[in-house]
């Protein structure tokens, strides 16, 4: 469907125009009169904010659309598909920016873990762990020293406190393959919290996650996810395991 034709009144306004155009371009006075006619159709339309139209005898065509044309257009664009790019969480974030400033330390304290890696493995096995997060809790926890001791009194490559290297059954800690057992306490509070906070209880215990749970939950997660209510000593741990564990996945232990 075309706009009507603008009247014979305005068409005398453009008869110089017209004239002029035959004589320059050669071709017929009529074809040149359609052109002004789709000048004016066209600055009615934007004017009215109408899409650009023709007129249904223009000879002449210059990149006017019609009306249906117009609308098909517009419904294929309303229908393009929106592209939904998924942004990352403020934990994530953090990890990217740690990695940022520590990547070439987190990556020698990888390496370190290398001559355990029969330990890991046997370990990932049993307990149906991740190998690379093992690996970069023993770089964050002992840098794949396993006679290393705390101030706290933790030791071994997992540095395990000795009421929990008791209760696990662990004899000697700084023994290599108390790996195994210590994956296994890491695998259960990951059973029991799910990723990150089972990695956030094995360096502040369930405690101070059920702690960081009950605050969020009190606070109506104002704040956001619960790894914000834990301990920053804790916050920071988990950022460090996380970027290890990906340092591992990227580069190590493949």
């Amino acid at each position: 469907m075309y706009q009507k034709k603008p009247s014979q009144k305005r068409l005398l306004k453009y008869i110089p125009l017209v004239a002029a155009g035959a004589l320059l371009t050669g071709i017929t006075i009529g074809a040149c009169e359609d052109v002004v006619r789709n000048h004016i159709l066209s600055s009615e339309a934007y004017a009215e904010g109408k899409p650009l139209v023709k007129d249904s005898k223009a000879e002449t065509n210059f990149n006017f659309i019609s009306e249906s044309e117009y609308g098909k257009a517009k419904q294929e664009t309303k229908e393009a598909p929106v592209i939904d790019t998924p942004q990352k969480s403020e934990l994530e974030m953090q990890i990217d920016k740690y990695l940022d400033g520590n990547r070439d330390s987190l990556e020698e304290l990888i390496k370190k873990t290398a001559g355990f890696n029969d330990y890991i493995s046997k370990a990932s096995l049993k307990n149906k762990l991740d190998k690379h997060l093992i690996a970069a809790v023993i770089a964050v926890e002992s840098g794949g020293d396993p006679k290393v001791f705390s101030k706290a009194g933790a030791a071994g490559l997992m540095q395990l406190m000795p009421e929990t290297a008791r209760a696990l059954g662990v004899a000697n800690r700084t023994n290599p393959n108390s790996v195994i057992q210590a994956s296994g306490y890491l695998a259960d509070q990951i059973e029991r919290y799910g990723l990150p906070l089972g990695i956030a209880a094995y360096n502040c215990g369930p405690g101070g996650v059920n702690k960081a749970i009950k605050a969020a939950r009190k606070d109506g997660y104002q704040r956001g996810s619960v790894e914000k209510y834990l301990p920053k000593e804790t916050q920071k741990y988990l950022t460090k395991v996380l970027a290890a564990r990906q340092i591992a996945q990227d580069r190590f232990l493949k």
